[in-house]
């Protein structure tokens, strides 16, 4: 029989959040010497709707990992398409629309609609206005 993985719970991914929130500076104060605040911060934790921990805790992991942005869930939340998801990891990589359009040996007229549309659609002013999107993810 396959040994069961039990997912984190609640508590254990608050926990977490505390860590990854020191980790990252946005908590500056010593808990063991300050157990007032550490007790209101507990409060304040346990006050956060359910389904809103696995997405803080998913925003402080991403800026743990600075240069990691999650293509996936920014595909799904513009309801990009697989070329132009491909035309946004090239851009993330550092290519242009013509070495992109090279690379895939497509013309670049087809690049350039791929990008016309990723800028639509996720309501970017141009190539740099979308990888800060993408990056701030």
């Amino acid at each position: 029989m396959p040994h069961e993985i039990n997912p984190p719970s609640n508590t254990d991914i608050r926990k977490q959040i505390v860590e990854d929130a020191k980790e990252l500076g946005l908590l500056e104060f010593d808990h063991s010497s300050d157990p007032a605040r550490s007790r209101r911060l507990a409060e304040i934790l346990e006050q956060i709707p359910y389904h809103a921990i696995g997405q803080i805790a998913s925003r402080l992991d991403r800026e743990l990992t600075p240069g990691q942005p999650s293509l996936e869930w920014f595909t799904a939340k513009y309801s990009i398409s697989a070329a132009e998801q491909k035309m946004l990891a090239a851009l993330a990589a550092g290519l242009t629309v013509g070495q992109h359009a090279q690379n895939l040996n497509i013309s670049v007229n087809t690049t350039r609609t791929h990008m016309r549309r990723l800028l639509e659609k996720t309501g970017s002013k141009n190539q740099v206005d979308l990888i800060r999107k993408l990056l701030r993810l």
